[in-house]
């Protein structure tokens, strides 16, 4: 597979996800696998699809859940139900793969009560932990990171962060090359999740302007050396670097203008977001100083993004279809 390619679904997915090797699409009311490169593999169907919620799948781990508040184990190669538990409320669910990708851990989310459950096996839940207001939140290996609706902090276990961004900035959230990354307006945010330390503001650049677009004014010369820099009377701040040293003590926040990047995930090392200049960026997190726009074909909304070991789904939100692109860390 040398670029990306667009392949069919059975219908508009209604909820997808991937253990990294596998990934499930639920859409008009089957559930259906297919291998990273979009070949389908096999079909089950599935009960009351109008009320699916979500799905989560990991190394060793696939679940579903349904509106009536009721989580779903099954089988992570048949996609065979094999248990059920209820829980009540709005549930969201999310999965993730434990250090070294042998195993994974569900997290089940209630939205009406801000209440969340670990389960490392099926139907084997923990007490449920409070995370009041919460907005955002990515698995990392045994740890829920999470964001609340009416703070700028981002949270796991007893670690806290200040993002000095709010809810309406921040966008998708994901783990990816030993950092915690938040979407947000104009910007990506990222924490080191190992001493939760944050890095410095990427900035996304806006698009160049379109050929023929008036030239904006000059700036005023610099002043002659030894005179004060000052315009009218006003001081004149110092030139800033667009991407801060990652040792430069820049406060981590985000642009209050630009697109917000609702949707990020990683693979191998690449971190892939969207929207940025009306498409895909890719950024490899450890070689990279800028993203850059991801090849791909035409795009409309997207409803979510999907990472295999190798590749990115990029899920329509309002067509039967998804794009799969391929992806090598350079």
């Amino acid at each position: 597979m040398d670029g990306p390619v667009t392949i069919p679904l059975p219908g508009p997915a209604l909820a997808a996800a991937s253990d990294g090797t596998t990934v499930w699409c639920a859409a008009a009311g089957l559930l259906t696998a297919y291998d990273p490169y979009g070949t389908p593999l096999r079909s089950v169907p599935l009960d009351a699809t109008d009320d699916l919620t979500g799905l989560a799948a990991a190394p060793g781990l696939l679940a579903c859940a349904y509106g009536a508040g009721t989580v779903r184990w099954l089988d992570p190669v048949t996609g065979q139900p094999i248990g059920g538990l209820p829980f009540g409320g709005s549930l969201e669910i999310v999965a993730g793969a434990t250090r070294g990708g042998t195993g994974g851990v569900l997290w089940v989310v209630d939205r009406n009560s801000d209440r969340v459950w670990r389960a490392s096996e099926p139907g084997v839940v923990s007490e449920p932990l409070t995370l009041p207001a919460l907005d955002g939140y990515v698995p990392d290996d045994e740890r829920l990171w999470w964001t609340a609706r009416d703070d700028t902090f981002l949270r796991g276990g007893s670690t806290i962060v200040d993002l000095k961004t709010g809810a309406s900035a921040r966008g998708g959230m994901a783990v990816c090359a030993g950092s915690v990354w938040i979407g947000a307006r104009g910007a990506l945010l990222r924490v080191g999740a190992w001493a939760a330390v944050p890095g410095p503001p990427l900035p996304l650049p806006p698009p160049p302007d379109p050929p023929g677009s008036p030239v904006p004014p000059q700036a005023s010369p610099a002043p002659p050396s030894g005179s004060p820099a000052s315009v009218s009377g006003s001081p004149v701040p110092p030139p800033t670097s667009p991407v801060p040293p990652a040792d430069s003590p820049v406060p981590l926040s985000a642009s209050s203008s630009g697109e917000r990047v609702a949707l990020l995930a990683c693979v191998g090392g690449v971190l892939v977001g969207w929207p940025w200049r009306g498409g895909l960026f890719e950024l490899n997190v450890t070689a990279d100083t800028a993203p850059r726009p991801l090849a791909a074909d035409p795009l409309g909304p997207l409803s979510r993004l999907v990472s295999t070991n190798r590749t990115v789904w990029a899920m329509s939100a309002d067509r039967a279809t998804a794009q799969v692109i391929p992806l090598r860390p350079r």
